[in-house]
């Protein structure tokens, strides 16, 4: 099935602890009729990245009250951004902290002072190959249409509510959601690109986010909550997740 849908003015979520250092680039994107919003610092960008679903990301590192890399996995792991496009920008990144951002999942680093009208190529061509992505996807012979596959993910996440502890099989889930074991794992890969036990583990340390951001339970409270019986697991797993520490992460949200 061909797509016709027609591409919307791309959303750029720009993070800089001080936006008037990238002025001309702010100016620029915005004649060139770019919708852009613009936060401060790495939190408010992260936030602001779930609530909106950017189509891309420019992270300003410098200075930034959330280490840059860390912010890259953070958005990586989390399945509403994990699809977009983050772009660095630094003043001093030395070449092993291109090469660390590049493996934490940033898809470009760019060095200031930059040229303008190369950044706006740049950034064209991910927008593309993002769009192109997502296209491909929608155009592969389906049985159900995609809004289908997202409403039934949303679904599972429901019908998983508080049993992440322990949770069902995939089919018992989907025998509760009254389909066939296979449609859901099909859902699920359509929509994240993940298996049962990755949407699982996923759901998991979301939960786990939310617990320390939100509640003043212990780690380890929290760790149990969600499904791991030993902390040290749990502090390994939400780290190589989220690219910092569960007490870090809850010192980062109660600022």
């Amino acid at each position: 099935m061909r797509s016709n849908i027609e591409a919307p003015t791309p959303y750029i979520l720009i993070v800089s602890r001080n936006p008037a250092e990238m002025r001309i680039l702010i100016e620029t994107l915005t004649n060139k009729g770019f919708r852009l919003s613009i936060v401060r610092d790495g939190t408010q960008g992260y936030n602001r990245a779930l609530a909106t679903s950017p189509d891309l990301a420019l992270l300003q590192t410098d200075g930034c009250n959330v280490d840059g890399h860390a912010m890259v996995r953070m958005l990586k792991s989390h399945p509403l951004t994990s699809y977009m496009p983050v772009f660095l920008i630094s003043f001093s990144a030395s070449p092993q902290d291109r090469l660390s951002g590049l493996k934490a999942g940033a898809v470009d680093y760019i060095s200031q002072p930059f040229a303008i009208e190369e950044v706006i190529e740049r950034i064209r061509i991910h927008l593309q190959l993002s769009r192109l992505s997502k296209l491909a996807q929608l155009e592969e012979p389906q049985e159900f249409d995609i809004s289908e596959d997202e409403s039934l993910v949303r679904s599972a996440r429901a019908a998983l509510g508080s049993s992440l502890a322990d949770p069902p099989t995939v089919e018992e889930l989907a025998d509760s959601l009254g389909i066939a074991e296979r449609r859901l794992l099909q859902a699920l890969r359509r929509c994240l690109g993940i298996s049962y036990s990755q949407f699982i583990r996923i759901e998991r340390l979301i939960k786990a986010q939310f617990l320390l951001a939100k509640t003043s339970l212990r780690i380890s409270e929290i760790a149990y909550e969600v499904g791991f019986s030993d902390g040290a697991n749990f502090s390994t797993a939400f780290k190589k997740r989220v690219g910092m520490t569960p007490a870090a992460f809850r010192k980062m949200n109660s600022r």
